[in-house]
């Protein structure tokens, strides 16, 4: 029980930092933006409580004691950051009232609903496997064992006895070995399948409130509905992977940003969502590739205050550059010359597409569904905003060039990884999707019978 709970710590651990950042100050409904600060910080939390932890590890600390050193220096730095930067938000500012389309009550209930489902058919799938899929067990849960003592640590990072993904960063890993530590049963299955639980629910949580604040209610819980639609999330959240937690650690960092955009460019804000990046970057070799990418979008968006970005990002950003260089075993990397080989970019091509079209069921395919909610209100501004779009396509576009110049099997990797990268994209593809769309709130109220008819006998008199 004590694994499950130190989950939680790491979650309160979390909260004070996203306070400090400001990032949801003066958004409406008040309620609603508290909820937003409680889902912000479960990746932050979460992963920063496990990369310190890591880290100190890394520097010789036992693993009990770089488990409870990194949450004391991280709840201290929280609370001090909070209390320096305090603000509170009383409600009295100049925020516009906010308007409720009637029956955003029906999408709600939907959107609840698919929530009650979603974590119904998790359960169920690790029920019948609660050690999770095949490189759950035999490659990122083993590695947490090993990150559980300081003697065995290293032999997470070694490639000399068939571990698979030796190179693959340590942040999920470290997630699951804080759990066992606390908890003092290492392997204890509840607490990896709990990890997951929050990290995949948090995704479209963190999706729909997100939504609902920048936008309005009605796309929040419509946009969670889409999402809900798309099968990977279903079938990787249970798996136990690392693409979850990135998944879900590329949004937020999105998301911060856009929050940070509202309010021109805010310095907590752009530091919250440069943390978030670095974190997703310690977590996967594609949440670098996000890094990298958000990097040059705000650096053009936001000019000279993406400094604030970048030194929110600094601390671990240090340990995602230092894990590869500095510790990872050496493995084959890409092979660019694999780009003049256009039967693989083909087969690239044709399963990406077979992989589209497998993100949903018809009529409720959540690209259709998208579709007929963008043909019915329409977009608010040709202006955009477009920045948020631009990440996670060029992240998607970096995929399929990094599966294209792989040198093994193209077709064993294509098969095994394009399922669980859209779990990292598809999330804030439709979040800056629908950030583009506009409210139903908008919309003209259709006339009333008696306002037809009278329109009607003022042009039988016209004419």
């Amino acid at each position: 029980m004590m694994g499950l709970t130190a989950l939680l710590l790491a979650w309160a651990i979390g909260w004070p930092w996203v306070r400090a950042s400001q990032a949801c100050d003066g958004l409406r409904p008040r309620w609603m933006a508290w909820i937003l600060e409680i889902l912000l910080a479960l990746p932050v939390g979460l992963a920063a409580t496990a990369a310190l932890s890591f880290a100190l590890l890394w520097a010789g600390l036992g693993a009990q004691t770089a488990a409870y050193t990194a949450d004391g220096v991280l709840a201290v730095c929280g609370v001090v950051g909070w209390f320096l930067r305090r603000n509170p938000d009383t409600g009295q500012d100049d925020a516009p009232e906010v308007l409720v389309f009637k029956w955003t009550w029906l999408a709600a209930v939907a959107f609840g609903v698919g929530m009650v489902l979603f974590v119904a058919a998790f359960f169920a799938f690790t029920n019948g496997n609660p050690q999770g899929n095949w490189d759950a067990w035999s490659s990122w849960n083993l590695r947490a064992k090993f990150l559980t003592d300081a003697s065995t640590w290293r032999l997470a990072v070694t490639s000399e006895y068939g571990l698979a993904n030796a190179d693959a960063p340590l942040l999920w890993p470290s997630v699951v070995a804080r759990g066992w530590i606390y908890g003092g049963a290492v392997g204890d299955a509840r607490v990896p399948i709990i990890a997951s639980l929050l990290f995949g629910a948090a995704i479209p949580l963190l999706l729909g409130f997100a939504l609902a604040l920048l936008r309005s209610p009605a796309l929040g819980w419509l946009g969670g509905v889409i999402l809900l639609a798309s099968t990977p999330l279903w079938r990787q959240a249970p798996g136990q992977y690392a693409d979850t937690p990135v998944g879900c650690l590329i949004l937020a960092s999105l998301i911060v940003a856009a929050l940070a955009e509202r309010k021109n460019w805010d310095p907590g804000a752009l530091a919250l969502s440069g943390l978030l990046a670095a974190l997703a970057a310690s977590a996967k070799n594609e949440g670098a590739v996000f890094f990298v990418l958000l990097a040059g979008t705000l650096a053009w968006q936001a000019r000279v205050k993406a400094a604030a970005w970048l030194g929110g990002a600094l601390p671990a950003l240090l340990l995602a550059i230092c894990f590869p260089l500095l510790l990872a075993p050496k493995t084959a990397g890409l092979s660019f010359g694999l780009l003049a080989d256009m039967g693989r970019g083909a087969a690239v091509l044709r399963n990406f597409l077979d992989s589209l079209l497998q993100l949903g069921d018809f009529p409720a395919h959540p690209v259709l569904l998208f579709a007929a909610l963008a043909l019915v209100l329409k977009v608010r501004s040709p202006r955009g905003p477009w920045w948020p779009l631009i990440v996670p396509g060029l992240l998607l576009l970096a995929d399929l060039i990094v599966l294209w110049v792989t040198p093994a099997s193209v077709g064993w990797q294509i098969d095994t990884a394009l399922d669980r990268k859209m779990v990292q994209v598809i999330a804030p593809l439709l979040f800056a999707g629908v950030l583009l769309v506009r409210a139903p709130e908008s919309l003209p109220e259709p006339a009333e019978p008696q306002d037809r008819s009278e329109a009607r006998s003022r042009r039988r008199k016209q004419r």
